[in-house]
């Protein structure tokens, strides 16, 4: 074994060469040591287990997301250790090739050893951009270059992706984020897998990850902007067609990137590639997992720049005439009509702000613009208008529910009353008592079935009471009227709850989530009213005044068809599920703490003199009314009160009245300032979601389709839609003004150089000065006085011209020609 002092100055200790592999990082020893004495003893095997099982529950409960950064921290800690203790490992990362080829020389020196990370040498090299470090490790071990790294980050948690070919992260997928393009040349050159999938949780679309670049080297090429490793990737046999575990191509990774100008960039490159095979589909036709196409991505990102990049490939100008231009918008993926997954739908029901914004791009304005003005609006207002006239039928049924007089004695002083509900029971066993008894055997029945008989028809006659005259029969109609359109309203309403989901369908605002809670109660109380009225169960009452304060909420529903109602409608869903949800759990806790104050302090009082707070229950009750100022404070000044009820009830009044209710009313008024602010918004999302669900729902006899078909014109089987735009001449004329005043400059200047007849050098030193400054400096600014008075002179003619057109007719023909193009 070679002396170390003898050892050149750049190689180490060979005995450092073996280093032993790492353990994994998900079994990292981890010893604990007791404080000494106080060993009490281990404690019993189930207890001690049933505690592990809470302390670990408790961890990870309180852990969250403070887990994952640590564990990224600790894992990044380890593997610069691991670097610094390996001596190949650590050559690497400096590119230090002396040694670097003195090791690979040696026997004994194991290229394969891993970092902490499961990282070989040639990832360490590639991640830090150390090219002859690569290129010595490749010529020495090409079996590294498909060589992926083994830890759980970077191939995921599942043990058989260890074993599966082309997975996990290469030191091509390293190579490409660095762009650098000839270690990936090199790299390619030996071999380099262009299809390996760097799977795992450091590479998954997360929030704790702060980017998402996919799983294949084309998307990471794509991602980064690398127009030339992408050529390079696809030249290899890259496929542009590939999937990460989203069901991502690479169309879809760049939508979600950040950098917007690299992205639509790279769209183009990678579309210029999707002729060249044999596919029935194009590239950007192609979803993901979730039924999404990249552009349908757009939408729900938000990404309004590729969305009118992506919208610009799609239309066809028809002609131009001066500021007008007619344009076809190709409406394939933007039209919601039969499609299961409706662009519309999935833009208004994203979380994302910015999505919002998409529905003021062309055409999908002009087009929703259009299904509501001719087919929305009137469908909207009509069923409005029906439900408001189902509720009256209701409300009515109601009113006139049949009642009569009480016939018990009262027992309770406070009982007050005086009428009950009448009883309906069919019975058919009761009818054939009634009239085929007395029919078949009118001889030998004897007394006591005589009686029983005469019961029998008496009893028939009270249980027929509740539908006897001519108003009971309306009435049976109405009801029969509210029971149908109850079951109509659960036929609409279930399907669409599975189709789109439960937490989807009731947790969006715009999509009218509240409402749809409150008309499947309505309709589940009405059926149940039904089924207590047959049934002649006592308290129909209970669930036939919810059902009437329930529809009638619901008439706020179609509030959302008028601009000035609509975000009204969403202020109050905001006020109450934010502020109001908020407020009642403080208002709960104050309310119960003075309540049970309140009673102890009367307990031992006389209730006929103050009995506000005489049991617990109506101590509560007269707790909530004094915290709404529905009531003033109880006193009586005929008795004398207990001292502490005043202490008490001024800190009451302090918290609750003075405190509580302002902070309320602030809440709401910020919420009011927030939804004000973006009021246009979402009344314009509000009439996309009604329109996408009548379209949905009604027939498409009653609902053509929108557009115009291009099958009859030559252009396809799409359908299109024609918009008319008004392009805007102040900016026009403000680009030419511009260029007046450019012209006129440089006229200024060429004849200030003329005269003074500079050098070729300082010439040159002022070009370079005119183009690096291009704000005119102070120095000049006499010298093109004349000009600049001639410009503003264009300027203020035209001004004036554009406001009164028989200003500038007789006169300055000659000169205006010369600046109108």
């Amino acid at each position: 074994m070679q002396d170390v002092t003898k050892a050149p100055a750049c190689s180490p200790p060979l005995q450092l060469l073996l280093s032993p592999r790492p353990a994994p990082l998900n079994h990292i020893p981890v010893t604990c040591q007791c404080p000494k004495g106080e060993d009490m003893g281990p404690p019993p095997p189930k207890a001690r287990g049933l505690w592990i099982q809470l302390q670990k529950l408790l961890t990870s409960w309180l852990g969250g997301q403070q887990d994952w950064t640590q564990h990224l921290d600790e894992a990044y800690m380890l593997q610069q250790k691991r670097i610094r203790e390996s001596p190949l490992l650590r050559a690497a990362k400096d590119n230090d090739l002396c040694v670097l080829k003195k090791l690979l020389l040696d026997r004994t020196c194991d290229f394969r050893q891993r970092g902490a990370l499961g990282e070989t040498a040639l990832h360490i090299a590639a991640l830090y951009d150390n090219l002859e470090a690569a290129m010595v490790l490749t010529e020495a071990a090409p079996e590294l270059v498909k060589e992926p790294a083994i830890c759980e980050p970077f191939v995921g948690e599942e043990p058989e992706r260890f074993f599966k070919v082309d997975t996990g992260q290469t030191a091509l997928h390293i190579a490409v984020m660095n762009q650098n393009v000839n270690l990936v040349k090199a790299l390619l050159a030996h071999g380099a897998s262009v299809s390996a999938r760097a799977v795992g949780s450091a590479f998954c679309l997360s929030p704790h990850n702060l980017l998402y670049f996919g799983e294949h080297p084309l998307s990471f090429a794509a991602c980064v902007g690398s127009e030339e490793i992408v050529r390079l990737l696809i030249e290899h046999g890259a496929d542009i067609r590939a999937q990460d575990s989203l069901g991502n191509t690479v169309l879809h990774i760049l939508v979600l990137q950040p950098n917007k100008t690299f992205a639509c960039q790279m769209y183009n490159l990678l579309l210029s590639y999707d002729g060249r095979g044999d596919h029935l589909q194009s590239l950007d036709l192609v979803p993901n997992h979730q039924g999404l196409t990249p552009f349908k991505l757009a939408g729900v990102e938000g990404n309004t720049t590729m969305f009118q990049h992506l919208m610009q490939k799609r239309k066809h100008i028809q002609w131009m005439c001066g500021p007008l231009t007619s344009t076809l918008y190709d409406l394939t993926e933007i039209d919601s009509w039969g499609e299961d997954v409706s662009f519309l739908e999935l833009v208004v029901s994203s979380k994302r702000r910015e999505a919002r914004q998409i529905l003021e791009q062309t055409p999908v304005k002009q087009l929703v613009s259009v299904k509501w003005r001719k087919y929305g609006r009137p469908y909207f207002c009509i069923l409005g208008a029906l439900y408001v006239l189902y509720m009256i039928c209701f409300t009515m049924c109601c009113i006139h529910r049949p009642l009569k007089s009480r016939s018990g004695n009262r027992t309770n002083s406070r009982d007050i009353t005086i009428l009950q509900q009448k009883l309906l029971q069919i019975l058919l066993s009761m009818h054939l008592s009634v009239y085929l008894l007395p029919c078949l055997l009118p001889s030998c029945l004897p007394y006591e079935c005589s009686i029983c008989y005469a019961c029998t028809v008496d009893k028939q006659k009270k249980l027929e009471e509740a539908y006897v005259t001519q108003q009971d029969k309306i009435r049976l109609v109405g009801e029969l009227m509210t029971i149908f359109g109850a079951v109509i309203i659960l036929f609409l309403e279930i399907p669409d709850i599975f189709r789109v989901g439960f937490s989807r369908y009731f947790g969006q605002t715009v999509l009218g989530g509240p409402f749809h809670v409150i008309t499947i109660t309505y309709a589940s109380l009405v059926l149940v009213t039904m089924v207590m009225r047959l049934s002649n169960t006592n308290g129909e009452v209970v669930p036939m005044s919810f059902a009437l304060v329930l529809g009638w909420c619901s008439v706020m529903y179609f509030a959302r068809g008028f601009q000035m109602l609509g975000p009204f409608t969403i202020m109050i869903q905001k006020m109450i599920f934010g502020d109001l949800l908020r407020f009642c759990w403080l208002m709960a806790v104050v309310i119960v703490g003075f309540a049970s104050a309140f009673f102890i302090i009367f307990q031992t009082e006389d209730p006929s003199n103050l009995g506000q707070f005489y049991d617990y229950p109506m101590a509560l009750f007269s707790t909530f009314e004094l915290f709404l100022t529905i009531i003033d404070g109880p006193a009586n000044y005929d008795v004398n009160l207990p001292y502490m009820f005043s202490i008490v009830y001024f800190a009451f009044a302090i918290i609750a009245t003075l405190l509580m209710l302002n902070l309320f009313i602030a809440m709401m008024g910020d919420t009011h300032w927030r939804v004000a602010h973006e009021q246009d918004e979402l009344w314009r999302a509000q009439v996309v979601a009604t329109t996408v669900m009548l379209e949905r729902k009604m027939p498409r006899t009653l609902w053509p389709r929108s557009g115009i078909c291009g099958y009859k014109y030559g252009l396809g089987d799409r359908w299109f839609l024609r918009v008319e735009t008004n392009q805007d001449q102040n900016a026009l004329r403000v680009r030419r003004y511009v260029e007046a005043f450019k012209g006129s400059d440089k006229e200024e200047e060429h004849e200030h150089l003329s005269e003074k007849q500079p050098s070729v050098v300082e010439s040159g030193i002022l070009a370079r000065a005119s183009l690096a400054l291009p704000t005119p400096s102070l120095s000049r600014t006499t010298s093109r006085s004349s000009s600049s008075h001639r410009g503003w002179e264009i300027i203020r003619r035209n001004t004036l011209g554009h406001l009164n057109l028989g200003l500038d007719l007789g006169e300055g023909d000659g000169e205006e020609s010369v600046y109108h193009i």
